[in-house]
């Protein structure tokens, strides 16, 4: 359920994202996205659409930017900051061969620049945010829900 939870989440904030983007939409102006009356949100869903969505849309002002991005760059970002504190801190010790690591790849800038992000959203929302723990391991599977969710 919490797998299914937060993929649904996780693509609502991307809808979301796009519609912030597109045509009908005047030049420069946006979606407050952590906002319930402009997504007809609340709860968990608004806490993660909220989170989700600052990062996707510095994404997409890179990219409306001209600033190319594979794939595998927005999932090795998305990945540790939907994880939150945690594992934005394992950005700066993790490593491969250590079988347990969460991210499994050291960035400190990559550390400071979703830290950053992340300490844009007022104290409010991220309080709605890690109260979900989505940045948690799984006891069954050993794998964070984060990875689980976006990944599988």
């Amino acid at each position: 359920m919490r797998t299914f939870r937060m993929q649904a989440m996780v693509v609502a904030a991307a809808t979301l994202m796009l519609a912030v983007s597109g045509p009908t939409r005047a030049a420069g102006e946006q979606l407050d996205v952590c906002s319930e009356r402009a997504t007809g949100l609340s709860g968990d869903e608004l806490a993660v659409v909220c989170y989700a969505g600052n990062f996707l849309e510095k994404m997409l002002t890179e990219l409306d930017g001209g600033q190319n991005k594979t794939v595998e760059h927005v999932r090795l970002h998305l990945l540790p900051y939907l994880g939150g504190t945690a594992t934005l801190q394992d950005l700066t010790t993790d490593v491969t061969d250590d079988p347990n690591c969460k991210v499994c790849f050291i960035n400190t800038d990559t550390a400071e620049g979703l830290t950053g992000l992340r300490n844009s959203l007022s104290e409010s929302q991220l309080d709605a945010y890690d109260k979900l723990e989505v940045g948690e391991r799984d006891d069954e599977s050993r794998a964070m829900a984060c990875y689980v969710s976006v990944a599988d």
